[in-house]
This record gives C-alpha cells, sequence and structure tokens, in this order.
C-alpha cells in the first residue's frame, strides 16, 4: 500500500455521510492524513490508524459505520506486516 493509495482509503471513508457526522472519527482519519502529508510512512500511519479503529470499535460496543468497518479490514494486512518487521527486528537485536 503507497501513501497514495492509503490516503485514497481515508479519504473514501470521509466522504461517508455517517463517518463525517461522527467527530471522534472525523479527527482519526483528518490526523492520519494530516501525518501522510507531513510524510511520515505509511506503514506506521496505517497501523496507528488501524489501532485507533480498533480502540474506538471496543469503546463503542463493536458498532461503527460500515466505511470504518471496510477501512480497517483494508489496513489489518499493512498493519500486521508491519508489526511483524518491528517484532523481528527488536528481536534480532536484542
Amino acid at each position: 500500500m503507497s501513501k497514495k493509495s492509503l490516503s485514497t482509503l481515508i479519504n473514501k471513508a470521509l466522504s461517508n455521510n455517517e463517518v463525517s457526522q461522527n467527530s471522534e472519527l472525523k479527527v482519526l482519519l483528518t490526523n492520519a492524513q494530516s501525518q501522510l502529508q507531513k510524510g511520515a510512512a505509511d506503514n506506521l500511519v496505517a497501523t496507528k490508524l488501524e489501532h485507533s479503529i480498533s480502540t474506538y470499535l471496543l469503546k463503542h460496543q463493536f458498532q461503527a459505520p460500515k466505511a470504518m468497518l471496510d477501512l480497517s479490514n483494508d489496513l489489518q494486512k499493512k498493519a500486521n506486516w508491519y508489526r511483524g518487521l518491528m517484532s523481528s527486528i527488536t528481536w534480532f537485536t536484542n
């Protein structure tokens, strides 16, 4: 997933009416978009955003707009890959 495709996924979720009317979700997505625009690594942004969505789901009894669930599913592969990489680096450097 490139920065452009991640940005596209975020914009798609932001364009959803349910998401755009939810201030908490809107803040999560605009913060991620801002990090991308500032040059943050797309792997890190995807991982943080996926974690934030998971936390949101826990706080709201697993209720969220479908657009957010779709975004979370799209981010999970990238986030899991990044976590695995960081775990491997930590494992071999200690």
